[in-house]
């Protein structure tokens, strides 16, 4: 039941983060202080523009993940993409309505416009089917056992530490 669970919790953020940076858009691109729209000035603007590239990175990881559940890949790397799918895409949708919220100002904080709203129901998807930091926890397990499933497999992989320019002194390397 977690796959559809945490893979929908992650899904269902972007449709109210969406919403908010759109009503902020607007409100931004009507709002003037200095005799031009606020949209103009690039602390308005660069916080639109991380918001709307962490939107597009979150709808790709989810629809890349989704994908990967649907080929039936590997259940552990499944667990993994999963849960970097619910800690992205519910973090990277509260960032942007925190930006939407951010770039409207104290109006964004009322109730006049859908913002706030948005900005607490999203809060909720960070904590809702496991929360994010057991999703780290998962993350990190599924990793790692990967790694050793890899190394202990002998498989061709590259040796990327041998690409330090002083890769063979090994008196500098200690490890207790």
């Amino acid at each position: 039941m977690m796959i559809p669970e945490r893979l929908g919790t992650a899904a269902m953020t972007i449709g109210p983060a969406r919403a908010a940076l759109e009503v902020a858009g607007g409100y931004t691109t009507r709002r003037k202080a200095f005799g031009r729209t606020i949209n103009r000035f690039e602390g308005v603007s660069f916080q639109v523009a991380e918001a709307s590239m962490l939107l597009d990175a979150a709808r790709a990881l989810v629809y890349t993940t989704a994908r990967a559940v649907d080929a039936g890949e590997e259940p552990g790397r499944t667990r993994r993409y999963i849960s970097e799918t619910k800690k992205f895409v519910t973090e990277s949708c509260q960032k942007v309505a925190h930006n939407a919220m951010q770039v409207m100002g104290g109006i964004g904080y009322t109730d006049v416009y859908p913002v706030e709203r948005h900005v607490r129901d999203l809060r909720l998807a960070s904590i809702w089917t496991g929360t994010n930091e057991v999703m780290s926890m998962i993350i990190a397990h599924e990793w790692y056992t990967e790694y050793a499933e890899r190394h202990a497999r002998k498989a061709p992989w590259r040796d990327w530490e041998a690409d330090a320019v002083n890769a063979e002194d090994s008196a500098e390397k200690i490890y207790e």
